[in-house]
């Protein structure tokens, strides 16, 4: 990546997985958020780079690290469906019966969002990504924080995501102040995406959760993206 934050020689790494204290190391890394810190986190996907969405400062931080371009928005983390009257301004009926029916879970739903979030999380669409995930740390995370964090892989961009603790070490060790390691591989799929801003519900990327299973529950088909239309872009030129 182009300039490098200064290496953070008080990396904190925390043990947590079956058998442990679930709540071990996860208080402490909500305030590490809470101060405009950075942490990576698990997933039911890869690891998770948490930031603070509503300081400017830390969302800048998670560009920084990952070496992300700035159009390309950061989705979000949640812990309850709750959470969602701070992000967006409607949820749509297709929206709470996928809610319904897969959170916590792998599901990303691009949703209307509240003026006033961040560029960093529309990308300059009206629209946000949001999950409430199925893995509980990450919920726990969110949780206590206080206020939804990213949910954006820890890893550089255009690598891949990272399923090992020791890996995000290896990685990103020097430019975050936490991770919270879990004690297993992770699955290394990604969230199934799906934008319903729209009339229609339009598939952006294929994950965990199929198409198939999508379509089954809403009870009509999804739309999909061109091949060439990137993610970041949140929608497609007709």
């Amino acid at each position: 990546m182009g300039s490098r934050m200064k290496r953070n020689e008080s990396l904190k790494i925390f043990q947590t997985g079956p058998g442990r204290d679930p709540d071990v190391g996860v208080e402490k890394a909500a305030r590490a958020i809470r101060a405009g810190g950075l942490v990576a986190y698990p997933t039911e996907t890869f690891y998770g780079l948490g930031a603070d969405i509503f300081s400017p400062e830390s969302l800048e931080k998670v560009f920084l690290v990952k070496g992300r371009d700035h159009s390309k928005p950061l989705m979000v983390c949640v812990d309850h469906p709750h959470s969602l009257d701070r992000l967006v301004n409607s949820v749509p009926k297709d929206a709470a019966v996928l809610i319904d029916r897969f959170w916590p879970g792998p599901l990303t739903l691009l949703l209307p969002a509240r003026r006033g979030l961040h560029p960093a999380l529309t990308g300059g669409k009206e629209r946000v990504g949001v999950r409430v995930p199925g893995h509980p740390v990450a919920r726990n995370l969110a949780a206590r924080t206080g206020n939804p964090i990213t949910a954006t892989s820890a890893n550089r961009s255009n690598k891949p995501g990272l399923v090992q603790w020791e890996h995000v070490v290896e990685e990103l060790g020097w430019d975050v102040d936490m991770v919270l390691a879990w004690s297993e591989i992770l699955p290394g799929v990604g969230s199934t995406i799906i934008d319903l801003c729209e009339s229609e519900p339009l598939l952006i990327r294929t994950g965990i959760v199929s198409p198939e299973e999508i379509q089954s529950v809403l009870g009509r088909p999804l739309k999909k993206q061109k091949e060439q239309c990137k993610m970041q872009n949140l929608s497609c030129k007709k």
